[in-house]
């Protein structure tokens, strides 16, 4: 089967992180519709994920892997952080296919950018600074909304985060818009406010979360 090799990098680097041997875990074809086998290793904090899986089409199936391969990393470098008290911040680098090529892995959601049309980045024009700038203030002067912002970006940086950070990002929208209002009620007035409903919510905050148990061999 096709193997693809993800290369990465956990931050800050000084702090070595290694695993000495390789860590893994299968996923059957119930979960993704294909089976796929993911094995890690990390050197000096440098570390490199194989993922072995019946066909590779790039396009549908790297975003999955990478969240994946990020689930397996994390299991691993979250037990560090809670036995030395040291946070890690992971991040990928490149990919080589199973034809043995490398391509840069760069994050980036393009039709996500064409739906802000609050401001505009980076600005063209004395207007479009003025609106960005104003942007600014109101996050730098509500914590929360900044939160909501720091939440949102994630997604981008980390894909096993996606459903989590989206559902806490409507959660503090509704805490937002319907202040000491029964959450219920609150999930009622959001829904008006955005002209959606339950399901579209629902849709965003999936709750069926990855679940990752990682085997050493």
């Amino acid at each position: 089967m096709p193997i693809v090799h993800l290369y990465g990098t956990l931050h800050p680097k000084h702090h070595k992180v290694n695993t000495g041997r390789a860590f893994g875990t299968n996923w059957g074809s119930e979960d993704l519709g294909f089976p796929l086998i993911m094995e890690g290793k990390i050197v000096d904090s440098s570390f490199e994920v194989s993922c072995e899986l019946p066909h590779y089409d790039p396009a549908k199936m790297l975003p999955i892997l990478l969240a994946r391969a990020g689930n397996l990393i994390r299991a691993y470098t979250d037990l560090v952080s809670f036995a030395t008290g040291i946070g890690f911040i992971l991040t990928w680098e490149t990919c080589k296919n199973p034809q043995g090529g490398i391509d840069i892995i760069q994050k980036v959601n393009a039709p996500l950018g064409s739906l802000c049309t609050t401001f505009t980045f980076p600005p063209q024009t004395p207007q479009q600074s003025v609106e960005f700038e104003r942007v600014l203030r109101i996050v730098l002067a509500e914590p929360n909304l900044q939160g909501s912002f720091m939440d949102l970006g994630d997604t981008l940086a980390s894909f096993h985060n996606i459903p989590t950070n989206c559902g806490r990002v409507l959660d503090s929208l509704r805490k937002a818009i319907a202040p000491g209002v029964e959450p219920g009620a609150g999930w009622g007035i959001l829904q008006t406010m955005l002209r959606v409903d339950r399901s579209f919510r629902e849709f965003v905050t999936p709750r069926n979360l990855l679940k990752l148990v990682p085997v050493f061999g």
